[in-house]
Protein backbone atom coordinates (compact mmCIF):
# COMPACT_ATOMS: atom_id res chain seq x y z
CA UNK A 1 0.00 0.00 0.00
CA UNK A 2 1.25 3.47 -0.46
CA UNK A 3 -0.04 6.71 1.20
CA UNK A 4 0.56 10.06 0.08
CA UNK A 5 0.57 12.52 3.71
CA UNK A 6 -0.38 15.57 2.91
CA UNK A 7 0.45 18.76 4.92
CA UNK A 8 1.67 22.18 4.84
CA UNK A 9 3.13 21.85 8.20
CA UNK A 10 5.99 19.53 9.26
CA UNK A 11 4.36 16.00 10.34
CA UNK A 12 7.71 14.73 11.55
CA UNK A 13 7.71 17.95 14.12
CA UNK A 14 6.25 17.34 17.69
CA UNK A 15 5.70 20.70 17.67
CA UNK A 16 3.32 20.87 15.04
CA UNK A 17 -0.21 21.19 15.43
CA UNK A 18 0.65 19.46 19.24
CA UNK A 19 1.89 16.55 17.53
CA UNK A 20 -0.97 15.18 16.23
CA UNK A 21 0.00 15.34 12.85
CA UNK A 22 3.33 13.36 13.94
CA UNK A 23 1.00 10.64 15.71
CA UNK A 24 -0.94 10.23 12.93
CA UNK A 25 2.06 9.17 10.60
CA UNK A 26 3.74 6.96 13.02
CA UNK A 27 0.23 5.26 13.22
CA UNK A 28 -0.22 4.87 9.22
CA UNK A 29 4.14 3.90 9.18
CA UNK A 30 2.92 1.28 11.79
CA UNK A 31 0.41 -0.35 9.06
CA UNK A 32 4.19 -1.36 7.19
CA UNK A 33 2.69 1.09 4.49
CA UNK A 34 4.92 2.89 1.76
CA UNK A 35 4.83 6.05 3.14
CA UNK A 36 5.17 9.39 0.80
CA UNK A 37 5.45 12.93 3.07
CA UNK A 38 4.48 15.74 0.79
CA UNK A 39 5.82 18.98 2.82
CA UNK A 40 6.07 21.01 4.58
CA UNK A 41 5.21 23.99 2.61
CA UNK A 42 5.61 27.25 3.47
CA UNK A 43 3.06 29.44 1.79
CA UNK A 44 4.08 32.66 0.26
CA UNK A 45 0.76 34.33 -0.50
CA UNK A 46 -0.20 32.99 2.84
CA UNK A 47 2.51 35.02 4.73
CA UNK A 48 1.24 38.28 2.55
CA UNK A 49 -1.96 38.01 3.54
CA UNK A 50 -0.99 37.47 7.43
CA UNK A 51 1.27 40.59 7.29
CA UNK A 52 -1.60 42.70 5.41
CA UNK A 53 -4.29 41.69 7.74
CA UNK A 54 -2.11 42.38 10.81
CA UNK A 55 -1.62 45.92 9.05
CA UNK A 56 -5.17 46.58 8.60
CA UNK A 57 -6.96 43.82 11.45
CA UNK A 58 -8.46 46.92 13.22
CA UNK A 59 -10.39 47.99 10.36
CA UNK A 60 -10.87 44.85 7.91
CA UNK A 61 -9.99 41.90 9.76
CA UNK A 62 -9.33 38.44 6.73
CA UNK A 63 -9.24 34.71 7.60
CA UNK A 64 -6.15 34.72 5.48
CA UNK A 65 -5.33 31.05 6.70
CA UNK A 66 -8.84 29.83 4.43
CA UNK A 67 -8.13 31.91 1.23
CA UNK A 68 -8.33 31.35 -2.29
CA UNK A 69 -5.51 32.57 -3.32
CA UNK A 70 -3.60 30.75 -0.54
CA UNK A 71 -5.43 27.42 -1.59
CA UNK A 72 -4.70 28.17 -5.18
CA UNK A 73 -0.86 28.52 -4.25
CA UNK A 74 -1.28 25.11 -2.32
CA UNK A 75 -2.51 23.65 -5.19
CA UNK A 76 0.18 24.35 -7.79
CA UNK A 77 2.47 23.15 -5.31
CA UNK A 78 0.80 19.62 -4.06
CA UNK A 79 -0.69 19.18 -7.77
CA UNK A 80 2.67 18.86 -9.20
CA UNK A 81 4.09 16.59 -6.53
CA UNK A 82 1.33 14.14 -6.20
CA UNK A 83 1.76 13.51 -10.09
CA UNK A 84 4.76 11.93 -9.09
CA UNK A 85 2.95 9.20 -7.06
CA UNK A 86 -0.11 8.83 -9.42
CA UNK A 87 -0.11 5.10 -8.26
CA UNK A 88 -0.65 6.05 -4.35
CA UNK A 89 -3.58 4.29 -2.80
CA UNK A 90 -5.11 7.22 -1.00
CA UNK A 91 -4.10 10.46 0.17
CA UNK A 92 -4.10 11.50 4.01
CA UNK A 93 -4.50 15.40 4.78
CA UNK A 94 -4.93 16.06 8.22
CA UNK A 95 -5.89 19.65 8.89
CA UNK A 96 -5.74 20.61 5.23
CA UNK A 97 -8.74 22.06 4.06
CA UNK A 98 -7.20 25.02 2.22
CA UNK A 99 -4.44 22.58 0.94
CA UNK A 100 -6.73 20.31 -1.05
CA UNK A 101 -9.71 22.11 -1.37
CA UNK A 102 -8.54 22.92 -4.80
CA UNK A 103 -6.52 20.12 -5.84
CA UNK A 104 -7.88 17.99 -8.94
CA UNK A 105 -6.74 13.84 -8.80
CA UNK A 106 -8.20 10.96 -8.94
CA UNK A 107 -5.98 9.38 -6.19
CA UNK A 108 -8.78 9.49 -3.34
CA UNK A 109 -8.63 11.49 -0.65
CA UNK A 110 -8.94 11.11 3.62
CA UNK A 111 -9.12 14.76 5.34
CA UNK A 112 -8.87 14.80 9.02
CA UNK A 113 -9.83 17.73 11.42
CA UNK A 114 -10.84 18.57 14.62
CA UNK A 115 -13.76 21.25 13.30
CA UNK A 116 -15.26 22.58 10.54
CA UNK A 117 -15.31 26.66 9.54
CA UNK A 118 -18.50 26.82 10.88
CA UNK A 119 -17.78 25.65 14.62
CA UNK A 120 -14.86 28.06 14.79
CA UNK A 121 -16.39 31.01 12.87
CA UNK A 122 -16.56 33.72 15.64
CA UNK A 123 -14.82 31.32 18.55
CA UNK A 124 -11.94 32.24 18.26
CA UNK A 125 -10.29 35.61 18.32
CA UNK A 126 -8.39 35.07 14.44
CA UNK A 127 -11.94 33.97 13.22
CA UNK A 128 -14.04 36.76 14.91
CA UNK A 129 -15.52 40.02 13.67
CA UNK A 130 -14.82 38.48 9.95
CA UNK A 131 -15.01 40.93 6.75
CA UNK A 132 -18.09 39.53 4.88
CA UNK A 133 -16.37 37.97 1.78
CA UNK A 134 -13.59 36.95 4.17
CA UNK A 135 -16.58 34.79 5.87
CA UNK A 136 -17.84 33.50 2.16
CA UNK A 137 -13.97 32.87 1.26
CA UNK A 138 -13.52 30.49 4.50
CA UNK A 139 -17.02 28.67 4.05
CA UNK A 140 -16.40 28.31 0.83
CA UNK A 141 -12.95 26.56 1.31
CA UNK A 142 -14.30 24.48 3.58
CA UNK A 143 -17.48 22.82 1.46
CA UNK A 144 -14.81 22.13 -1.42
CA UNK A 145 -12.76 20.37 1.09
CA UNK A 146 -15.42 17.94 2.21
CA UNK A 147 -17.06 17.60 -1.25
CA UNK A 148 -13.32 16.41 -2.49
CA UNK A 149 -12.73 14.44 0.38
CA UNK A 150 -13.36 10.13 -0.40
CA UNK A 151 -14.11 9.97 3.67
CA UNK A 152 -13.75 12.61 6.15
CA UNK A 153 -12.61 11.79 9.82
CA UNK A 154 -13.76 13.53 12.82
CA UNK A 155 -12.73 12.89 17.01
CA UNK A 156 -16.61 14.03 17.82
CA UNK A 157 -19.87 13.97 17.07
CA UNK A 158 -19.81 17.87 17.53
CA UNK A 159 -17.69 17.94 14.07
CA UNK A 160 -19.37 15.32 12.02
CA UNK A 161 -22.70 17.10 12.72
CA UNK A 162 -21.58 20.58 11.22
CA UNK A 163 -20.06 19.32 8.41
CA UNK A 164 -23.43 17.55 7.95
CA UNK A 165 -26.01 20.23 9.16
CA UNK A 166 -23.71 23.11 8.20
CA UNK A 167 -22.16 22.18 4.50
CA UNK A 168 -24.69 19.37 4.25
CA UNK A 169 -21.76 16.71 3.66
CA UNK A 170 -23.26 12.67 3.21
CA UNK A 171 -23.00 11.47 6.88
CA UNK A 172 -22.32 8.00 5.20
CA UNK A 173 -18.87 9.22 4.49
CA UNK A 174 -17.71 10.68 8.09
CA UNK A 175 -16.18 8.84 10.45
CA UNK A 176 -16.31 9.79 14.03
CA UNK A 177 -12.39 8.53 15.63
CA UNK A 178 -11.70 9.88 18.63
CA UNK A 179 -7.79 11.54 18.93
CA UNK A 180 -5.51 10.27 21.90
CA UNK A 181 -3.24 12.38 23.80
CA UNK A 182 -0.27 12.28 21.41
CA UNK A 183 1.66 10.81 23.67
CA UNK A 184 3.72 7.28 23.79
CA UNK A 185 1.82 4.70 26.29
CA UNK A 186 1.88 5.58 29.58
CA UNK A 187 1.12 3.07 32.45
CA UNK A 188 -1.50 3.99 34.94
CA UNK A 189 0.59 4.55 38.16
CA UNK A 190 -2.14 6.81 39.89
CA UNK A 191 -3.78 5.77 42.90
CA UNK A 192 -6.75 6.81 44.44
CA UNK A 193 -6.27 9.52 47.50
CA UNK A 194 -8.64 10.90 49.69
CA UNK A 195 -9.00 14.63 50.04
CA UNK A 196 -8.31 16.00 53.33
CA UNK A 197 -7.74 19.34 55.11
CA UNK A 198 -5.08 18.96 56.35
CA UNK A 199 -3.05 17.46 53.28
CA UNK A 200 -1.92 19.38 50.33
CA UNK A 201 -4.26 19.47 46.88
CA UNK A 202 -2.33 19.77 44.05
CA UNK A 203 -4.65 20.74 40.90
CA UNK A 204 -2.91 20.29 37.03
CA UNK A 205 -3.87 23.12 34.64
CA UNK A 206 -2.95 22.03 31.29
CA UNK A 207 -3.76 24.73 27.96
CA UNK A 208 -1.59 26.67 25.83
CA UNK A 209 -4.37 29.36 25.76
CA UNK A 210 -4.99 30.84 29.33
CA UNK A 211 -8.41 32.38 28.93
CA UNK A 212 -9.92 30.41 26.08
CA UNK A 213 -8.60 27.30 28.03
CA UNK A 214 -10.39 28.56 31.17
CA UNK A 215 -7.29 29.34 33.20
CA UNK A 216 -8.29 32.33 34.72
CA UNK A 217 -11.20 30.73 36.05
CA UNK A 218 -9.16 27.96 37.55
CA UNK A 219 -7.08 30.45 39.33
CA UNK A 220 -10.11 32.41 41.30
CA UNK A 221 -11.69 29.00 41.68
CA UNK A 222 -8.72 28.08 43.45
CA UNK A 223 -7.72 31.05 45.31
CA UNK A 224 -11.52 31.16 46.53
CA UNK A 225 -11.19 28.00 48.13
CA UNK A 226 -8.05 28.94 49.38
CA UNK A 227 -9.68 31.37 50.95
CA UNK A 228 -13.13 30.36 52.37
CA UNK A 229 -11.93 26.50 53.32
CA UNK A 230 -8.78 27.26 54.69
CA UNK A 231 -7.28 24.32 52.51
CA UNK A 232 -3.35 24.17 51.09
CA UNK A 233 -4.11 24.05 47.59
CA UNK A 234 -1.23 24.07 44.92
CA UNK A 235 -2.25 24.81 41.41
CA UNK A 236 0.37 23.35 38.27
CA UNK A 237 0.25 24.75 35.22
CA UNK A 238 1.57 23.38 32.12
CA UNK A 239 1.15 24.76 28.83
CA UNK A 240 1.13 28.34 28.82
CA UNK A 241 1.63 31.09 31.65
CA UNK A 242 -1.22 32.84 33.44
CA UNK A 243 -2.32 36.05 32.41
CA UNK A 244 -3.22 38.24 34.64
CA UNK A 245 -1.72 36.70 38.11
CA UNK A 246 0.27 38.31 40.64
CA UNK A 247 3.74 36.67 40.26
CA UNK A 248 4.13 36.77 43.89
CA UNK A 249 1.77 33.62 44.58
CA UNK A 250 3.86 31.23 45.80
CA UNK A 251 1.02 28.58 45.41
CA UNK A 252 1.32 28.28 41.59
CA UNK A 253 4.06 26.64 39.58
CA UNK A 254 4.66 26.88 36.30
CA UNK A 255 6.33 24.19 34.03
CA UNK A 256 5.83 25.95 30.64
CA UNK A 257 4.96 23.96 27.22
CA UNK A 258 5.53 20.25 26.92
CA UNK A 259 8.20 18.98 24.95
CA UNK A 260 6.71 15.36 23.42
CA UNK A 261 9.59 14.39 22.24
Amino acid sequence: MKIIFLSSYDPQDNKSWSGTPKRMLDALKSMDAEIIIIGPYDSKIKKILKYMSFAVKKILKYNYAHSILASLEYKLFFQSVIKKHSDANFIFAPASSTEIALLNTSIPIIYSSDATFALIDSYYDNFSNLLKISRKESNFIEKKALDVSKFIIYPSVWAKESAINDYLIDKDKIKVIPWGANFDYIENTFNEKKITKSGKIKILFVGVDWYRKGGDIVYKTCENIREKYNLDIELLICGCTPIGVDSNVNWIKCFGRLNKT
